[in-house]
């Protein structure tokens, strides 16, 4: 008998084979990876392989992950070449040039590739029953966005690293520099835009089904070919008068300005056309589910769908309007004619919800009635143009100032009087 056992006394371990056995266990245990490291490994891979196969030839498709990421660095390395035009430049001007560069290629793929990666339906083939934490899921996702940036502005700035060195009053320490300040900027692109994301979601949309429907609308505007082929070209034709007044206004001098201003009171009609077309859908009978769900009235719906088509279709053709406008006219003092017509948004926006219409995708295509749409269409172009008259009106007798506040009273009782209505709108009956 031992005389030191005891309850506090240390276990004693087995010794023979089965010691062995457990101290293997115990290695392999302690070499794992950390969950952490596996989720960010597999939603790279999940990243890297693509949403669907579909439309690839054997011959033709990438023998592997890798090889497909070896093709994408590859293009990013040939394109960053283009710093060689640097060469015997000094550091400041190819440091501008590169970081000019990267912060839009990065940008841009942040922001198309963070919806597949955040909102990813094939996760579910990695978490199956595991008890994942939101916590941990997100900064799988963060971290493989972080690591693919990071990876493309390296492959860019390739060429700029060699040509740095050699550059009039560069030197072999330019590398190492340019490498840290470029793994910054990588950093705060993807940090904008999940920063973006998370306000959108959390706070923007706070109410759970207002952010499911924001994100069911969306989904369908990126994804879906019936929709996109009715929405996208429903909108295109009604965006040329804005462009031609834009055109016409070029060359006026200070006495112009309809135009912009009309262009930005014309934005009106993309929410409220966009909204009219994204109701209807070839699975408008999954639509029941709307009804069965424990909520009073289409109203959370509605906000969230808005909202899809404000960030996803209006927001770009502003920005679209406004670079034609600073491109034609040189300047960006008349861009401030834009504030009427954006200030208008909200209420054009609820236009198309009222008395609880325009729920997402919940309408057969067969509905679908042009001629709705053109009567539409000449009710805002009347709008448009009255509003945008008394804009340049107001603009150049010097009282816009004055307007834009009258206007904001205006829009704002408006607003909320509609808000209150769309409330409450109850489900209609099915008799």
């Amino acid at each position: 008998m031992n005389p030191t056992a005891g309850p506090s006394a240390p276990p004693v371990l087995p010794h023979g084979p089965a010691s062995k056995q457990a101290a293997d266990a115990s290695r392999r245990a302690a070499a794992a990876p950390s969950p952490e490291r596996t989720l960010r490994r597999l939603f790279l891979t999940l990243f890297l392989r693509g949403r669907s196969s579909r439309g690839l030839r054997k011959e033709t498709a990438p023998k592997s992950v890798g090889s497909k990421l070896a093709l994408t660095l590859g293009f990013y390395t040939l394109f960053g070449l283009v710093a060689l035009c640097f060469k015997g430049q000094p550091v400041f001007a190819l440091a501008v040039y590169l970081h000019g560069m990267t912060f839009v290629f990065l940008g841009m793929f942040v922001a198309a590739s963070a919806g597949e990666v955040l909102f990813n339906k094939e996760e579910a083939d990695i978490l199956l029953h595991r008890p994942v934490t939101a916590r941990a899921l997100l900064w799988a996702k963060v971290g493989v966005l972080v690591q693919v940036s990071l990876w493309l502005a390296v492959a860019f700035n390739l060429g700029g690293f060699v040509v740095g060195v050699w550059a009039i009053d560069g030197g072999w320490t330019f590398p190492f520099v340019h490498a840290i300040s470029t793994s910054i900027e990588a950093l705060f692109c993807t940090g904008c835009v999940v920063l973006t994301y998370q306000v959108c979601l959390r706070w923007w949309l706070r109410d759970s089904v207002s952010r499911a429907a924001f994100l069911l609308t969306a989904a369908y505007l990126v994804r879906d070919r019936d929709v996109k082929l009715r929405v996208y070209p429903g909108l295109a034709p009604m965006l040329v008068m804005p462009v031609i007044f834009l055109v016409q206004d070029h060359g006026r001098g200070d006495s112009g300005g309809f135009g912009i201003a009309f262009a930005g009171v014309f934005l009106g009609l993309i929410p409220v056309l966009g909204l009219t077309l994204v109701q209807y859908s070839q699975q408008w009978q999954a639509a029941d589910l709307f009804r069965a769900a424990p909520i009073a009235g289409p109203a959370p719906l509605c906000h969230g769908a808005r909202q899809a088509v404000l960030c996803l279709l209006t927001l770009p053709v502003l920005v679209v309007f406004g670079l034609i406008a600073w491109a034609l006219r040189g300047h960006s003092a008349n861009l401030a004619l834009l504030l009427p017509g954006v200030m208008a948004l909200p209420v054009f926006a609820l236009v198309p919800n009222l008395g609880g219409k325009g729920v997402p995708l919940s309408l057969p295509t067969e509905e679908a009635k042009s001629a709705n749409r053109g009567v539409t269409m000449i009710g805002v172009m009347l709008a448009s143009g009255v509003l945008s008259g008394l804009a340049t009106w107001a603009w150049s007798g010097g009282w816009f100032v004055w307007l834009l506040l009258a206007e904001l009273i205006i829009v704002g009782a408006l607003y909320v009087g509609l808000r209150v209505s769309l409330a409450a709108a109850r489900w209609p009956s099915l008799e």
